[in-house]
């Protein structure tokens, strides 16, 4: 049976043979945690890049580094490994290689591979081809990894979305897939406020305040929402996949209108009209944010609790009634 850490030296290995990194190479600041990203294809930004641009930052020295390569190259092949479908949990996880400090997942629709060895603050991405990599992975690329070095580092990433009031204030808005999350955030946006994110953000202490943080700059609705939101339609990212049923857009054109960190002092929960008279509990909203986080993620549990629970106790709750026609409805921007 191969180890974890023998699994990850056999992508790691595979990774040697990247010639001319520093040319390739892409540094990023995680939530304060700087990250040097190397491309082994330069035609791979368009797939890693794009949703998490407004983190660049100039070359440093990095407190982790990811290879990312795929079998287009031509100096890659996928190492055989010895576990079987019924191996690989729902998220992707592979439980028989995540040990000995090892995380290891498999995104079969993405014929994709996530591994980060936090004893040696290095991970891969591996797959079959980075130009027909689903929308949805474009939208958040690195999510496995990204999760789990912010989880090493006493942060969470969670299902939430996230804006900054005309104080700088951070605003969370909670609420299962389909509540309205992406559409409040979007129509908030572009009323004024500045954008952290749709779907996945982070939370983390900072001088004893939650702090909510930017991860990636894009955006997703269903196209129908352009009748409400026309400005939209001009945003959109035009994949040559059509099987993602949202629209995708980026956001990181004017870096002004992008809040990368904020203290967070509401969080909303928007309520559409047939639910309006049904409230939610905290408590509830809670679970909510901690299993919807978990059902994104792979090997996510519930390290995140205490961070969501001191954000419900040091904020404001506000419910947000949506209307039909989307008009931001916070109105305090």
């Amino acid at each position: 049976m191969v180890s974890a850490l023998d699994a990850y030296e056999k992508w790691a290995n595979e990774s040697k043979s990247c010639n001319n990194k520093l040319n390739n190479s892409h540094f990023i600041s995680l939530a304060g945690i700087k990250v040097c990203i190397h491309l082994h294809r330069p035609a791979l930004s368009n797939a890693f890049l794009m949703g998490i641009s407004h983190l660049l930052i100039d070359p440093c020295v990095p407190d982790y580094e990811i290879d990312v390569w795929d079998l287009k190259d031509g100096k890659h092949t996928f190492p055989k490994f010895d576990y079987g479908i019924e191996d690989v949990k729902v998220r992707g996880e592979i439980p028989l290689y995540c040990a000995d400090g090892v995380n290891f997942a498999y995104y079969a629709h993405a014929r994709m591979i996530h591994t980060l060895n936090e004893n040696t603050k290095h991970g891969v991405v591996a797959l079959v081809d980075g130009d027909s990599l689903p929308s949805f992975e474009i939208a958040c690329p690195f999510r496995g990894i990204f999760s789990w070095i912010l989880r090493s580092n006493g942060l969470a990433l969670i299902h939430a979305a996230a804006l900054a009031d005309s104080g700088g204030n951070g605003c969370l808005v909670i609420g299962k897939s389909g509540a309205g999350k992406s559409t409040t955030a979007i129509s908030c946006f572009l009323s004024g406020m500045k954008y952290i994110g749709d779907d996945l953000c982070a939370l983390g202490l900072n001088q004893g305040s939650i702090h909510v943080y930017s991860i990636y700059c894009s955006g997703k609705t269903y196209k129908t929402e352009w009748s409400y939101i026309p400005e939209l339609s001009s945003k959109a990212f035009q994949h040559k996949s059509d099987e993602y049923e949202k629209e995708l857009y980026f956001f990181s054109d004017d870096k002004n209108n992008i809040c990368l960190e904020a203290k967070l002092k509401t969080i909303f929960v928007p309520l559409k009209e047939q639910s309006s008279k049904s409230r939610p509990t905290i408590a509830e909203l809670i679970a909510i944010t901690v299993n919807s986080t978990r059902e994104l993620l792979p090997g996510a549990g519930f390290e995140s609790l205490a961070l969501i629970c001191k954000a419900f106790k040091n904020s404001e709750i506000k419910y947000l009634n949506l209307t039909e026609d989307r008009v931001c409805p916070i109105s305090e921007i």
